[in-house]
């Protein structure tokens, strides 16, 4: 099963839980490498990067 695929199957309170979890993993992070990891989750999906950027306050 493809990383898309899978995102897809999770529904809206599954996808916000991962959306916080992912944003809070990433306090303290350089920017560079959240940008870097942002334009990663764009590939799965657009509304996974927005999803995460949401979450970040970006």
């Amino acid at each position: 099963m493809t990383h898309r695929a899978f995102f897809s199957r999770f529904d809206d309170g599954q996808k916000a839980r991962l959306f916080s979890n992912i944003a809070a993993a990433m306090g303290g992070v350089p920017d560079f490498i959240v940008e870097r990891k942002l334009a990663h989750f764009e590939k799965v999906h657009p509304d996974y990067a927005a999803g995460v950027r949401a979450a970040l306050g970006k």
